[in-house]
């Protein structure tokens, strides 16, 4: 079962919406996504929806060597691991993949069986855990080179959660960032707009926090190569004139790049919102959502 996050229009309402029903369940969850993209957030959201909203989130990194994981998880003589500090809610599991393949067949047992052997001892410990569990790997690629162990990908993705890059959900840019800094002005938020996010949330809150929240400031703190003319956000829906070249031109790839910038000058006017760029551009919203699938905001 794979549920893609993607929120068309109201970030929080339409991330709540998805993963209502899906919070309910105690099944194993995979959230895949590029890195930044929020996934450990999103298994945040996923823990306060449901009914054990009281109970632990506990997060640990799998990116570190096999003993120390192991303690880390299952605890040892002196000492519960995480996956008991977590009964009753959520264990997240962050970087799954990178966790060493012999690790990774105890935490097929957890899952299996429930429970978890404390290193160092004989003695099973029951546990009532969620799992959930995030990468920014291929997790195909990731199962056939055996870096992830097939039975463990298979126990994790019964619900699996897909976060797309902030790139491909520009209307998430102006509410992230006016909640990481509420004052900032309507030209901040336009610079944003400008930028690709290769970095994605992460990226965002690093430009934007401890950022005077003015559109100076945050062009400051934008990679200058990321920065596009500002242009393009605002001439070619007033009006624009074209000169044939001596040379000629391709036709088709030549409307092909100005329809792309007339929707990115869209975007970037209606502060992300899809709705209200398609209304600016005379389409259908689902004409602008495949327009957006099918080429990168960046192209």
């Amino acid at each position: 079962m794979t549920c893609f996050v993607h929120a068309p229009d109201s970030p929080l309402a339409a991330l709540t919406a998805s993963l209502d029903r899906i919070a309910r369940s105690r099944a194993p969850a995979l959230v895949v996504g590029e890195r930044g993209a929020g996934k450990k957030t999103l298994a945040r959201h996923l823990h306060a929806l449901g009914p054990w909203a009281a109970r632990p989130f506990v997060v640990v990194s799998c990116g570190m060597p096999a003993h120390q994981l192991a303690t880390e998880l299952f605890g040892d003589g002196a000492r519960a691991g995480r996956f008991v500090e977590a009964s009753g809610g959520t264990l997240y599991l962050d970087d799954v993949t990178a966790a060493p393949l012999d690790l990774q067949i105890g935490l097929v047992r957890a899952l299996q069986e429930k429970m978890v052997v404390p290193v160092g001892t004989s003695r099973p410990v029951p546990i009532d855990t969620r799992v959930v569990a995030g990468t920014s790997a291929d997790v195909g690629i990731a199962v056939r080179r055996g870096i992830l162990r097939e039975d463990l990908f298979f126990r994790l993705d019964v619900i699996r959660l897909a976060v797309p890059p902030l790139r491909q959900r520009p209307m998430d840019i102006a509410p992230l960032a006016r909640a990481l800094a509420p004052n900032i002005s309507d030209e901040a938020i336009a610079a944003l707009l400008t930028h690709d996010w290769p970095g994605n949330v992460r990226e965002l809150a690093e430009v934007v926090h401890g950022a005077t929240p003015t559109v100076a400031s945050i062009t400051t703190r934008l990679p200058k190569a990321a920065v596009k003319p500002a242009s393009v956000g605002s001439a070619p829906l007033d009006g624009f004139t074209m000169t044939l070249p001596e040379h000629g031109l391709d036709l088709k790839r030549t409307l092909e790049t100005l329809e792309k910038d007339l929707i990115r000058a869209a975007l970037l006017r209606a502060e992300g919102n899809r709705a209200r760029a398609a209304s600016l551009l005379g389409m259908n919203r689902t004409t602008l959502v495949e327009k957006l699938r099918r080429w990168p905001l960046s192209a």
